[in-house]
């Protein structure tokens, strides 16, 4: 019973951790359910959930084990205990695809609807403007998450080897051209 409880423990530590510890993802992923579900409905955003935090756990997985998409790196080993871990990764890293995707959907629709329209003229409009508002934001976010331990993020992960923009390889900005 003491290993149970002690398990237990240990897994409400790790919840704690993951939506207190990561509390700027919490009010993302409380942001993305709040619109989405308002845009596409609960159904459709459970779906659109699944199917995004899925992408994320293999595209991450697959980059910390293969290199592929996004070159190979590694998440900061402390880490684990204090938050949930999807395989390799940590979970909220893995979730914050569908709200970033989601964001960058919602944005690109609302750029190329215009202010009279609530979608553009030709879907591939919102679709180009979402991909390279997702591929901006990761421009942004991944230097930032990078070099958390100089912020209040602390250290999440490094890449192997040198890189060109603030330490992120250029496979990494492709590989999530990709994904985006």
């Amino acid at each position: 019973m003491l290993c149970l409880s002690r398990t237990l423990g240990d897994g409400m530590d790790e919840i704690v951790g993951t939506l207190i510890g990561r509390w700027y993802v919490t009010l993302f992923g409380l942001t993305f359910l709040w619109r989405a579900s308002r845009q596409l409905g609960w159904k459709n955003t459970g779906i659109y959930s699944a199917i995004a935090l899925g992408v994320g756990i293999v595209a991450e997985n697959g980059s910390v084990h293969l290199g592929i998409p996004y070159t190979r790196y590694t998440f900061n080993p402390n880490l684990r205990g204090d938050e949930i871990w999807a395989f390799d990764v940590p979970l909220m890293v893995a979730m914050s695809y569908g709200f970033m995707s989601y964001f960058a959907f919602a944005a690109g629709r609302l750029i190329a609807s215009g202010p009279f329209r609530t979608r553009a003229p030709k879907a591939w409009h919102e679709l180009a403007i979402a991909w390279m508002l997702a591929v901006w934001a990761l421009w942004v976010l991944d230097p930032v998450s990078r070099l958390g331990d100089r912020f209040y993020l602390g250290e999440l992960f490094r890449y192997e080897g040198p890189g060109f923009w603030f330490g992120l390889p250029l496979g990494s900005q492709l590989g999530f051209a990709l994904t985006a």
